[in-house]
């Protein structure tokens, strides 16, 4: 379940469509996943869920690298797709990092919203994936509910914005756990 990802590069926003194109053309199944984040915006004076590319611009294959790579030539032969490799052969996500993106998101590879209640002067993550990351968060902007965090991809840090919608500040005596 968490062996054998390779990451494609694709168009930045093209994601979904990319992973649309290679499922519609497909003979067989492909698992694959552009992940995804839900963030809350203000339209129209209220906060609204939406979704974003968690990483811009990659879309995980599992398995079938050459199948995707294939169909994507053929049906999108103007788009710059190819393989993150090295040397030469497309390289692997290594399975911790898989694992870590995998157990923090729901099914369809969506981050949701974290949960964080502000006592006195910190806010403590209750739930969602910042929670799992605590070690792992830059900072957290209240009044956009982003928090910026380390995820390591290849070896590599890199940075990321998940949503965090925060509670107003509670007495310690009432938080839950």
């Amino acid at each position: 379940m968490y062996t054998d990802w390779y990451v494609f590069y694709v168009p930045k926003g093209k994601e979904l469509v990319v992973k649309e194109v290679i499922q519609k053309f497909t003979s067989e199944p492909i698992t694959m996943n552009a992940f995804q984040r839900e963030v809350l915006h203000i339209k129209k004076g209220k906060k609204v869920k939406v979704l974003g590319p968690l990483f811009n611009g990659y879309l995980f294959i599992h398995k079938k690298i050459n199948k995707a790579m294939q169909i994507a030539q053929k049906y999108l032969p103007n788009e710059y797709i190819h393989p993150i490799s090295m040397g030469g052969s497309p390289c692997k996500v290594f399975k911790e990092e898989m694992e870590l993106l995998i157990k923090n998101t729901e099914a369809n590879g969506i981050f949701k919203l974290s949960l964080g209640l502000k006592v006195n002067d910190k806010i403590e993550i209750m739930r969602g994936p910042l929670k799992n990351l605590q070690g792992n968060i830059l900072w957290i902007d209240e009044k956009k509910n982003k928090a910026k965090v380390e995820i390591k991809l290849f070896k590599r840090i890199m940075r990321v914005n998940l949503g965090i919608e925060v509670c107003s500040e509670m007495p310690r005596t009432s938080l839950p756990g």
